[in-house]
């Protein structure tokens, strides 16, 4: 479990830095994407298709991969734990790392965390949870012992 939350912990910085840091007000010169932007002479534009989309693919990964089979894993016969867990992942990923802009970050940075937290994080609860329990819902025909399906024929 503990390498569990490493790895959220890891997408979720992908979440901080990538969109939610891109559009700063430049007050603090040398945190945030400001830094990159001014290095590099890009737009927070440019920045966000050049950081964001590659950081959308471990996401991706993340909720589509490593979730699934690691709930899997660690609660085979419990769809409530499986949900209460992914739950509480879509809150840890989308209200604590994507309201990195929340206050400190210039105004596109403060919508994108809203929208973050007031409607991803709610959104991606309710599809990881539904996606857990439908996941127990295929897991009914396991042997007793097994963790993979009979052969069937």
């Amino acid at each position: 479990m503990f390498w569990y939350w490493v790895c959220v912990a890891s997408i979720g910085n992908f979440i901080d830095y990538a969109p939610t840091r891109t559009f700063t007000d430049g007050a603090d010169l040398y945190q945030n994407m400001f830094a990159v932007e001014r290095g590099l002479h890009w737009s927070p534009w440019t920045l966000l298709v050049v950081f964001g989309i590659p950081a959308a693919f471990p996401l991706a990964h993340f909720f589509l991969r490593i979730e699934p089979s690691t709930m899997r894993w660690l609660f085979p016969r419990s769809a409530a734990w499986r949900a209460a867990v992914a739950v509480l992942t879509a809150f840890v990923l989308f209200d604590s790392y994507g309201a990195a802009g929340w206050s400190d970050a210039g105004p596109v940075s403060h919508q994108m965390s809203v929208v973050s937290v007031c409607l991803v994080a709610p959104l991606a609860a309710v599809l990881t949870a539904w996606a857990a329990i439908r996941q127990k819902a295929r897991q009914a025909d396991l042997p007793a012992n097994s963790l993979t399906p009979r052969s069937v024929g």
